[in-house]
């Protein structure tokens, strides 16, 4: 249960909340330190200046990818992450950044894979209103019924493969 609390005039230091609304550092489908809670707290918090990570643009959410080898879905044969998703991912609502080349052993080619084998005729990922100048790169997007980025209603986005 969350529990509300007011501070007036006071400054708090040393907190450790226990997580980081930004870090992706697992593969799996859903849940805490999932792409997918990525997603949906970059919805919510995204736009928000008072909310920076240290070297980044104020209000802009950017994923910090922490993946480790031993997630029981890293395939060590081809050097992948297989994020196998059960259901289309949230629409992205706010302005990120999601990029594939900061997750350690990448060197060139896309160490997540996005799998929509399993998802239905959904799109890999939905950029649309409220997320323009977001930036996806080095990503593997693959076998989605729908298209592997959809880009509505949004402008000046940059999709790259490195």
């Amino acid at each position: 249960m969350l529990q509300k609390i007011s501070l007036t005039g006071s400054s708090v230091k040393n907190v450790d909340f226990g997580f980081n609304f930004d870090t992706v550092v697992n593969a799996n489908d859903s849940g805490q330190g999932s792409l997918r809670q990525f997603l949906l707290n970059a919805n919510l918090l995204g736009g928000d200046a008072t909310l920076a990570q240290s070297g980044r643009t104020a209000g802009v959410e950017n994923a910090i990818l922490l993946l480790s080898t031993s997630d029981p879905n890293y395939n060590s044969t081809g050097n992948y992450w297989n994020i196998a998703l059960k259901s289309q991912l949230p629409v992205i609502t706010s302005k990120l950044t999601l990029d594939g080349s900061t997750q350690s052993g990448f060197v060139g080619t896309p160490v997540l894979r996005l799998n929509g084998s399993a998802a239905g005729s959904v799109n890999g990922l939905t950029l649309t209103t409220g997320s323009d100048h977001s930036l996806v790169k080095a990503l593997a997007i693959q076998q989605f019924g729908g298209t592997g980025i959809l880009l509505n209603d949004s402008a000046g986005n940059t999709i790259g493969g490195k």
